[in-house]
């Protein structure tokens, strides 16, 4: 094999292995682990950057109100990691639920338009993740609903039922409204993320 070919290998090699401790988080069923590992090789901007640590521990420290006010002012461009671990706590609002529920756009998945055989492993994780969220739904681990919900307004264009929407994500649950603030409060200097 000539030098070039080995060259090649070995970058691809190490390209692959880079992709799985990427993607390791993705693997975990702790949700503990699972946000650390995200934690871990997250980056902000291309550099690596600790204050992924300060909100995993703002997470931990907060409760629901924190939770709904983080998860609705995410950017998901940083990853989803944070809003799995916030829908598998116990005591995770119906309302932040729905957030992502719709967040994670059912209509791509369950209208008949998707073949996972043919899509990017990222839909097939989504699409797993829309899974288990609906499996806790049916359930009956999201008990808690004291937070505001406003139905999105695109969603009355689909059959709900297909979507396999959950019952109380169809139409905007009462409650409390919730702030950008409520989470975001003694966030580190340059930290925006909202």
């Amino acid at each position: 094999m000539a030098d070039d070919d080995k060259d090649f290998e070995a970058r691809v090699q190490a390209r692959r292995e880079e992709v799985a401790r990427r993607n390791r988080w993705k693997t975990l069923a702790d949700p503990d682990e699972m946000l650390e590992a995200w934690a871990e090789v997250r980056d902000y901007w291309g550099r690596k950057d600790d204050r992924f640590f300060w909100l995993i521990d703002r997470l931990r420290a907060g409760g629901p109100d924190e939770w709904h006010s983080f998860a609705t002012n995410w950017n998901w461009d940083h990853g989803k990691a944070p809003l799995i671990w916030i829908t598998r706590q116990p005591s995770c609002d119906k309302a932040t639920a729905a957030h992502f529920y719709w967040g994670l756009g059912p209509e791509y998945y369950f209208a008949g338009g998707w073949d996972p055989d043919d899509s990017l492993e990222d839909h097939r994780f989504s699409h797993s993740v829309l899974l288990d969220l609906l499996d806790r739904w049916e359930k009956g681990f999201y008990t808690r609903s004291e937070i505001h919900f406003e139905k999105p307004y695109w969603i009355s264009r689909f059959d709900l039922d297909q979507l396999r929407a959950p019952t109380e994500a169809r139409d905007t649950i009462p409650g409390r409204k919730i702030g950008a603030q409520v989470f975001w409060r003694d966030r580190p200097e340059g930290f925006d993320f909202d």
